[in-house]
């Protein structure tokens, strides 16, 4: 009997972890970036990332600044996160999954998920 309830308590704990969004989506969306000249120096958020062309995992949750930088010429972007309407399938199966959502960031996706970023000489003021 004990170890029914264990079982049983360990499910609910897992079910109530995890929303729709979550499971099928996760919390992160790759999102390729690419400059012409490409080898640019890449920063997202202020955090170095590497040079193009590369991919970056960012986190669903939150909107991100891209600077781009290569022998003087500089680019930037922004990548908006927007609703994911995967949450909506929570109102279907399991409703407080969608809290599991909003809160984990996984209730979002970030558009665009490429990133071309034409480098340009920074004007002088």
């Amino acid at each position: 009997m004990r170890k029914v309830l264990v079982m049983a308590t360990v499910m609910l704990v897992l079910l109530f972890s995890q929303g729709c969004a979550s499971i099928f989506l996760g919390t992160t969306q790759r999102v390729r970036i690419d400059s012409e000249p490409s080898g640019a120096y890449v920063r997202i958020d202020g955090a170095d990332i590497g040079t193009t062309p590369v991919d970056a995992n960012l986190s669903r949750g939150s909107s991100h600044n891209i600077a781009v930088e290569k022998d003087g010429l500089r680019g930037t972007a922004r990548i908006d996160k927007s609703f994911g309407a995967t949450t909506l399938l929570n109102l279907l199966f399991f409703w407080p999954g969608i809290i599991v959502d909003f809160a984990t960031g996984a209730a979002y996706y970030l558009e665009p998920d490429q990133v071309d970023i034409r480098l340009r000489e920074e004007s002088k003021r």
